[in-house]
């Protein structure tokens, strides 16, 4: 068959399991080789994927702790201000900022 031995192409994988699928052992022995080799590629890309999301779950409970610890401060010292915060008077227009 044409293309490498050891990484063959999806048309050469094809035609060796329709091989097997009649009775054709050597298709199987060429076979196995490229299934194992897949499987560690994809337990490999598995265990980047687990590890991205592992450092995204802590990156949201890290967030979540601080703003946890965050919130009774906001509340005890009111709204922020500095930080673009306005202000309404009783009559709905903008007051001084900080008041």
């Amino acid at each position: 068959m044409p293309g490498s031995s050891d990484n063959p192409s999806k048309v050469e994988v094809t035609q060796l399991l329709k091989a097997w699928g009649t009775g054709d052992d050597k298709a199987l022995d060429r076979l196995t080789p490229v299934v194992e080799q897949e499987l560690h590629r994809l337990a490999h890309q598995g265990d980047q994927i687990g590890a991205l999301l592992h450092q995204r779950d802590r990156f949201r409970r890290d967030h979540l702790f601080e703003a946890a610890r965050e919130a009774p401060l906001s509340l005890a010292h009111g709204p922020a201000q500095g930080r673009g915060a306005s202000t309404m008077t009783i009559s709905g227009r903008p007051g001084p900022a900080g008041v």
